[in-house]
């Protein structure tokens, strides 16, 4: 037992180590669950054509809710910090991760 938590310890500080270097240690749970699905479904280009519909089906598979509201928020977070940004017209749901 004692080795499976010194497992989980260490990979908690590998995975608090990796957020800090990429500057999302702020974002909420949810932010990180959207941002996950971003970089799932990117492409070569970086480039992810992300719609709520399709987010929200996935997430149903694995039972994770996230309201409409909040996936929009969580985009509205992930692009004021620059971590994603807008491609297209404004109301295109294809964004780019940044690299």
């Amino acid at each position: 037992m004692k080795n499976k938590y010194t497992v989980f310890a260490n990979l908690f500080d590998l995975l608090q180590d990796a957020e800090e270097e990429l500057g999302i240690e702020n974002l909420t749970n949810k932010d990180k669950l959207i941002l996950r699905e971003i970089i799932s479904n990117k492409n070569e280009d970086n480039l992810v054509n992300l719609k709520y519909s399709f987010v929200q089906e996935n997430f149903k598979r694995k039972s994770i809710n996230i309201s409409r509201a909040q996936f929009f928020k969580s985009i509205s977070t992930l692009l004021k910090k620059k971590i994603i940004s807008k491609v297209g017209l404004e109301r295109s749901c294809m964004f780019k991760l940044k690299s």
